[in-house]
This record gives structure tokens, C-alpha cells and sequence, in this order.
């Protein structure tokens, strides 16, 4: 069974009551986000790479950036006080939704959601989105 995550490199706006901000932040911060969407093989558990024979087959979404994105830590949670300059990808989750993300693959999509640090073996990038809406992009 392939496990399918989502990462994406993208173009960032991000509006809080209608200002364009130049840094995003994490959760609860809603952040959204636009690019070209790939899916990438990694491997997982149990040693992800380190036994490939033995290893699972992973599916990850990569969204290459438009414009890099830089996201700013907050120092009032221990998770989330790494901030970043000029990232190319960010790793997307759709936990919140009931959608495959392998049906954006090769296209442009704009996506809508709350930023979090990557911290396990699953997490390929630094920083990644939990996505609540997508939506392709002509």
C-alpha cells in the first residue's frame, strides 16, 4: 500500500485582513499558497532508505515555488520557533480533506491552509502544510 503525501514548492501570498504580508507563520495562521505540483518517491519506515527492500514506498506532492518562501518563527511554542529564509518546497498534508492529491500532479494549483514544522521521518521538507482547500490554477 503507498502512502501519499503532499509537498509543495510554491509562490506565497498570504492576506490578514486584506495586508500582504512578505513572511508567513505557523499555525493557526492561515497561509495560502500557489505552484506546480510533482509527486516524488521517498522511502519510510521502517529505516527510510537506509534498507530499501525492506523499506515502504511513499508518494510525496512537491509544489515547486514560484517565489521562495520565508516563514517566521514564534517563540510562544517550542514546535514552532524555527523560522526560514527563501524555502523552495513545502511538504502538503490533506488530512483535513477528502482528496487525492495525486490529481493535481504536473499542474498548477493554489492551496489554502496552516504551515508546521517538519520534525518525523514522514515530514521531507522544513516546514509544511496541513491543506484545507486546492484548487487548480489556469
Amino acid at each position: 500500500m503507498a502512502v501519499v503525501m503532499v509537498g509543495l514548492a510554491v509562490s506565497v501570498t498570504r492576506s490578514i485582513l486584506g495586508v500582504q504580508a512578505t513572511c508567513a507563520h505557523y499555525e493557526p495562521d492561515v497561509v495560502r499558497l500557489s505552484g506546480h505540483l510533482s509527486i516524488d518517491k521517498e522511502y519510510g519506515p521502517p529505516n527510510y532508505g537506509e534498507t530499501p527492500a525492506k523499506d515502504e514506498k511513499l508518494h510525496v506532492a512537491i509544489l515547486h515555488l514560484t517565489h521562495p518562501l520565508d516563514v517566521c518563527g514564534d517563540t510562544r511554542d517550542a514546535s514552532t520557533t524555527d523560522s526560514f529564509k527563501g524555502l523552495q518546497v513545502v511538504q502538503l498534508t490533506f488530512s483535513n480533506m477528502h482528496d487525492d492529491p495525486k490529481r493535481y500532479a504536473g499542474k498548477s494549483i493554489a492551496v489554502k491552509g496552516t504551515l508546521y514544522r517538519g520534525i518525523t521521518g514522514h515530514e521531507f521538507t522544513d516546514v509544511l502544510m496541513t491543506v484545507d482547500s486546492v484548487a487548480l490554477v489556469h
